[in-house]
């Protein structure tokens, strides 16, 4: 390698790391042998002179000067894959786009409209990656990434608002009418619950009544990581769910699902579409958002709706 091209190859390796917080993981993402990694941060460490990273048993943490040099990094990283991916599509919708996002979002939003999307491009190529996992958009090379910030939660990279992410209690009339409605949030203890359990194992719901939580605990009846999965089983009367706007406010509106204790509140934060190159200097990234912002437009604002007629 050159000394440039060597440098590069170093801030990569570092951003991995960062990332992934150990040698193992980044030499997976990196495609390289464990130890070629552990060689590159400690030549990169004594080029620069500075420790980079305290390590435990387990994982890599930053040191000061470790986040320092991680910002940096980034945004030459991000300059350099703008002025390449410019380079090689100019103005056309073209090339590679990767895109990273939670399979639910997909399913509930895109799946169905994907295709035409697909067909109006066909010069390009999409990686479409829905893993659980939360990749680095610089050391993945990711283009667009949907992500949930939490309230308050700022990021980095620029941010296209999709839907607001609220998680109403919800039962079917049928439940309601076999077991009774829950007047106070206490009543939900004697009441059958279905736990949504990524990406931890959950025992209690922990919620806003006016400017105090609360925490309501239950024996759950059903435990799943699948959003369509817990939505199916409120619909059918197995018991009361925590349920995603995403799904809820369809059958909210049709009556085949109640809106239990309104006044208790789960505000998630945001959903927004994440991406660090500019929408006039990326044709590809520009047409992938406004297809976002277009497939999740009436979904929205029935959300933003709802949520004004309670007050929220």
């Amino acid at each position: 390698m050159t000394r440039r091209t060597d440098q590069l190859h170093q801030m990569r390796v570092f951003s991995a790391v960062a990332q992934e917080g150990n040698f193992a993981k980044a030499a997976i993402v990196m495609n390289l042998p464990a130890s070629s990694v552990s060689k590159t941060i400690g030549q990169l460490e004594a080029r620069l002179g500075a420790v980079l990273f305290r390590r435990t048993t387990r994982h890599m943490v930053l040191t000061d000067e470790g986040q320092n040099y991680l910002r940096m990094v980034r945004r030459v990283l991000q300059e350099i894959d703008v002025t390449e991916d410019r380079l090689r599509t100019g103005d056309e919708v073209r090339g590679t786009l990767h895109v990273t996002m939670p399979v639910a979002f997909s399913e509930r939003f895109l799946s169905a409209q994907l295709p035409a999307f697909c067909k109006k491009y066909p010069d390009l190529m999409i990686d479409f990656d829905t893993d659980r996992r939360y990749l680095d958009l610089v050391s993945h090379n990711i283009d667009v990434a949907v992500r949930t910030l939490s309230p308050g939660q700022d990021s980095p990279f620029m941010a296209q608002e999709l839907v607001p992410h609220v998680n109403f209690l919800v039962a079917s009339p049928d439940y309601l009418a076999a077991a009774g409605t829950p007047r106070r949030f206490e009543d939900l203890a004697r009441h059958r619950l279905i736990y949504f359990d990524w990406p931890r194992k959950l025992d209690k719901w922990q919620m806003m009544l006016g400017n105090k939580t609360v925490q309501v605990e239950s024996q759950a009846v059903f435990r799943t990581n699948s959003y369509k999965t817990l939505n199916e089983c409120a619909l059918q009367g197995v018991g009361i769910a925590n349920l995603p706007a995403d799904y809820a406010i369809t059958h909210l509106r049709s009556g085949a699902l109640v809106h239990i204790l309104p006044e208790l509140k789960e505000n998630r934060g945001r959903r927004v579409a994440l991406y660090h190159q500019r929408r006039s200097e990326s044709a590809k990234t520009d047409a992938f958002l406004r297809f976002l912002e277009e497939a999740t437009d009436t979904h929205r604002a029935a959300v933003v709706a709802y949520l004004n007629d309670l007050g929220a």
